[in-house]
């Protein structure tokens, strides 16, 4: 079983540096000027990997948490298709 959980949690590979890149909130190594367009990016790669098929992003409703996931791979190497169970 595969749980939904924050990024940083859950990614591997080539999808961890997206979740490694200086976070927009409370960073020290973002200038407070950059913060918008360094979370900007983060979520541009993040959809990115979404799109590719790397990843799976699940929201409950309007405005709730954004939850990713590297997403399963079958044995032939393809992508396990939808489960429905976020």
């Amino acid at each position: 079983m595969t749980l939904w959980g924050p990024t940083a949690s859950v990614l591997t590979g080539a999808e961890t540096a997206v979740a490694e890149a200086p976070r927009a909130t409370g960073d020290p190594l973002v200038e407070p000027s950059m913060k918008a367009t360094v979370l900007a990016s983060s979520f541009a790669a993040t959809l990115e990997l979404v799109r590719e098929g790397h990843l799976e992003l699940n929201q409950h409703a309007a405005f709730a948490p954004l939850y990713v996931r590297k997403r399963q791979k079958t044995e032939d190497g393809g992508v396990a298709a939808e489960t429905g169970n976020g």
